[in-house]
């Protein structure tokens, strides 16, 4: 065994979300359990922005600290 990572089959085959957004928001990566959790193929989920999986309650807030991190390059998660 090489001892290498293939990561896309990592991500496709990982229990849990993984989901990658462009510095727009607009989604580019949506795996199989993103599907399973959201409720969207990955065909309705990419190129649309991360709104279709935040709340609208929540959508100001997240933006905020979107472009934060988007303009910084640091997060606190």
């Amino acid at each position: 065994m090489s001892g290498t990572i293939d990561l896309e089959r990592l991500v496709q085959a990982a229990g849990d979300a993984i989901i990658a957004a462009d510095p727009e928001g607009r989604i580019v990566s949506w795996n199989p359990a993103a599907e399973r959790i959201f409720g969207f193929t990955a065909h309705e989920a990419l190129g649309q922005t991360l709104d279709l999986i935040i709340p609208e309650r929540f959508r100001a807030r997240h933006w905020d600290g979107y472009k934060q991190v988007m303009r910084t390059g640091q997060t606190k998660y």
